[in-house]
C-alpha cells in the first residue's frame, strides 16, 4: 500500500508540474500571438506603402528600401518558425 500512495504522490507532483508547464507554455503562445498580429499589421502597412510607392514617381527610393526590409524580415521570420 505504501508503493501505491508514493506512487500517487509523484503522479500528482508531475502532474503539477505539466500545469505550470502549460500555463508558461500558453503565455508564450499569446505573446507571439500578439507579436505576429503585430507584424502582420506592420507588413501590411509597408505592402501599401510599396504599392504607392511604386505607382507614385515623387516617392523616394527610402520607402521603396524600407518596404525591401520588411519584407525581407518577414521572409526570415517565416523560414526561422
Amino acid at each position: 500500500m505504501d508503493a501505491l500512495e508514493k506512487r500517487v504522490e509523484n503522479l500528482l507532483s508531475d502532474n503539477c508540474e505539466y500545469k505550470k508547464k502549460i500555463e508558461s507554455l500558453e503565455g508564450s503562445n499569446s505573446s507571439l500571438l500578439s507579436q505576429l498580429h503585430k507584424l502582420q499589421q506592420l507588413v501590411s502597412q509597408s505592402s501599401v506603402s510599396a504599392v504607392s510607392a511604386s505607382s507614385s514617381p515623387s516617392t523616394s527610393s527610402r520607402s521603396r528600401a524600407s518596404a525591401s526590409v520588411s519584407s525581407l524580415f518577414l521572409h526570415a521570420i517565416i523560414w526561422s518558425v
